[in-house]
């Protein structure tokens, strides 16, 4: 018949060693319960189930201890951060010349597909040009179609110049896109892509990453 035992201390017949029952017993702690552990709770070698912290309560992992999560999935830690998908370079050294007010088309090109419709491309580069004298020009990207500006070169004097081109571009679908970089004259009179005048050469390039939102 079930019993209860009453007592205000159980400590063990010999030894210092007490066990609680035999293999495949259970001990219930009932709603209202609390077990007090001052000592140490030595847990080696037990399984866990249903460990919650209470709201306001503290999980305190002391200096030199490790949380080994090996396997497991880890959540909810507050933790984000930004993922490469995806990278793309291409670099020219082709040499073209232009005193077309229309957008030169050069060899420097990508075509990126990504790899999540969430995620947001990066593009930059370099773009190495050239006048000759009182010629200006513009350095563009054609990125999915659509033409961006970047940089406006030339004046008074013929030269070269290097024209840092930085853009995002974001919420994307994964149809291909094609970024390549383009030149034209503003003044009818001849720029350069790749070179310059008095045989000045250079390269140009282009990298192409694509990055999503982390929150895990």
């Amino acid at each position: 018949m079930p019993s209860e035992i009453k007592s205000n201390k159980i400590s063990p017949a010999t030894g210092t060693a007490f066990q609680f029952g035999d293999s495949g017993d259970t001990f219930t702690l009932p709603s209202g319960v609390t077990l007090d552990v001052n000592g140490t709770a030595d847990l080696s070698g037990a399984t866990m189930t249903g460990f919650t912290i209470p709201s306001g309560q503290t999980l305190d992992i002391a200096s030199g201890a490790t949380i080994d999560a090996t396997g497991a999935t880890v959540t909810g830690f507050g933790e984000s951060s930004y993922k490469i998908l995806k990278m793309s370079f291409d670099s020219s050294n082709t040499t073209y010349s232009t005193n077309s007010g229309s957008y030169t088309t050069t060899d420097l090109s990508i075509s990126f597909t990504p790899v999540s419709a969430s995620s947001t491309l990066i593009v930059w580069g370099n773009l190495f040009v050239g006048t000759s004298n009182n010629a200006h020009g513009y350095a563009a990207l054609v990125i999915d179609g659509g033409t961006y500006q970047f940089g406006r070169f030339g004046g008074n004097f013929q030269g070269s110049d290097v024209i840092p081109v930085h853009y995002a571009l974001s919420s994307v679908n994964t149809s291909t896109k094609v970024i390549d970089a383009r030149f034209t004259s503003s003044s009818g009179t001849t720029v350069y892509f790749n070179t310059g005048p008095y045989g000045v050469h250079g390269a140009s390039y282009l990298t192409v990453m694509e990055v999503i939102y982390n929150s895990d």
